[in-house]
């Protein structure tokens, strides 16, 4: 929305998403929704190297080519951007005659696959070239899947406790460099010492007061957000 400012206060909300559950139960859930677009435009772009996307992206955003999604993956040993424009016909033809100029000007892009799909077939997804770099490097046989326009990264596949963790110090090495944060949602067997959240946080001090007070038994999810209580100093 275009509103500067709707919340007083602590925002509630993305303070109980964020804690993944462990300051209490999400049990109903309003979201906002867009009408159906006429037509979804899939397209594919090869990229050798996605540190030119950080240089591209603020001002690629701005022009008639700007997708509704763009996600960055690397599998096979292959960079590549997916891309999604939503709308109609028209709009769609506009777009990527605009997105063919666009990359006319880059070296190492090249359009490799555009066409329509389903709505329900379009996964939008996106993502931050330094850290997928280096989870590629750790970790080959993991699939990464990126999103650039949040900032967000997904990394799965099977790993084994030393890997897992020898990743983890470099992913936490990064971090203290460029910051961000990272999670992990499912950690190998006797790979426990990696810490599910991190890292560590200034606000932890305040965030454990309020989990004392919401959740004072620790019944919800202990530790998987905050650390448990005898680690929060």
């Amino acid at each position: 929305g275009r509103t500067v400012k709707n919340v007083a206060g602590y925002d509630m909300t993305r303070f109980m998403v964020g804690s993944l559950g462990q300051l209490g139960v999400v049990y109903e859930l309003t979201t906002r929704t867009y009408a159906i677009p006429e037509q979804v435009l899939a397209v594919q772009v090869r990229i050798e190297d996605p540190g030119d996307i950080d240089d591209l992206l603020s001002g690629w955003l701005l022009t008639q080519a700007a997708p509704t999604w763009i996600q960055l993956q690397y599998a096979d040993q292959t960079w590549r951007l997916s891309m999604g424009y939503y709308g109609n016909a028209q709009a769609a033809a506009v777009q990527l005659t605009a997105l063919k100029q666009l990359l006319a000007e880059c070296d190492d892009m090249e359009l490799i696959d555009a066409g329509t799909c389903e709505l329900n077939d379009d996964l939008a997804e996106r993502r931050l070239h330094r850290t997928c770099r280096l989870i590629a490097k750790a970790s080959p046989a993991l699939t990464i899947d990126a999103m650039p326009t949040h900032g967000c990264i997904f990394a799965g596949g099977e790993l084994d406790a030393a890997a897992a963790v020898g990743l983890d110090l470099h992913l936490m090495d990064q971090l203290h460099d460029d910051g961000g944060l990272r999670v992990w949602y499912r950690r190998p067997k006797d790979a426990e010492r990696i810490k599910p959240f991190g890292p560590p946080q200034p606000d932890w001090t305040m965030l454990n007061r309020l989990q004392r007070t919401l959740d004072p038994h620790q019944l919800f999810n202990p530790g998987r957000f905050l650390p448990m209580e005898s680690d929060a100093s």
